[in-house]
């Protein structure tokens, strides 16, 4: 039973977090079309391009890359405390996009067109855009994982998606450069919350 307890609570508050952001995103996508965009100074400075193939496949590159690294970190010893660790920074970011509705940028493409729009339908929202969460998600990974290759490519997802998001338009500047100071902000509390919780965090 010892054992499986930080699976237990690692699990069960991954699950907790992502019924939350599901319930924040319908929330805020239905109020979203009646928001006004705000003004970014980057927009009017950086080039528009889109790349659908980079938001969602870079997206999946970066969980393939940082599971695979998880579960042969020690054949999964650390992965009850990544769940708990990613529980938190869902669970930030749905807090977050709630206390921050904003309109969608004139410019940002539907995402109609976009691949595995499908699979990731009842997780990524129109409408939620504080924090960038295709830049913290790899960014926290960054911080949290046990193995150099794996900090370097979460790292390199972080850059990549920051980049293609932004150029797209389909975050603000504020989203993207604040989502790494808040990733690292809840990387530290997941550390420090996990071993008040009696489990070893296993700081690398």
């Amino acid at each position: 039973m010892r054992k499986a307890l930080p699976w237990l609570v690692g699990g069960s508050a991954l699950l907790a977090a992502l019924a939350l952001n599901y319930w924040t995103g319908t929330y805020v996508d239905r109020i979203g079309p009646a928001l006004a965009p705000a003004r970014d100074f980057l927009f009017d400075r950086l080039p528009f391009a889109v790349f659908p193939l980079v938001h969602g496949w870079g997206f999946v590159g970066f969980l393939a890359v940082f599971g695979a690294g998880a579960w042969l970190d020690g054949r999964g010893r650390r992965v009850p405390f990544y769940l708990w660790a990613y529980a938190l920074i869902i669970a930030a970011r749905a807090v977050f996009t709630v206390l921050t509705p904003l309109g969608v940028p004139a410019e940002a493409p539907t995402f109609e067109h976009y691949s595995l729009r499908g699979v990731f339908q009842y997780f990524d929202f129109r409408h939620t855009f504080f924090f960038s969460g295709h830049t913290a998600f790899p960014f926290t990974g960054f911080l949290i994982a046990g193995q150099r290759w794996v900090r370097l490519a979460c790292l390199g997802f972080s850059l990549l998606l920051a980049s293609s998001v932004l150029l797209s338009r389909l975050h603000y500047s504020i989203d993207v450069f604040a989502a790494f100071f808040i990733a690292y902000a809840v990387a530290d509390l997941s550390r420090k919350s996990w071993t008040r919780l009696g489990f070893e965090a296993d700081r690398p």
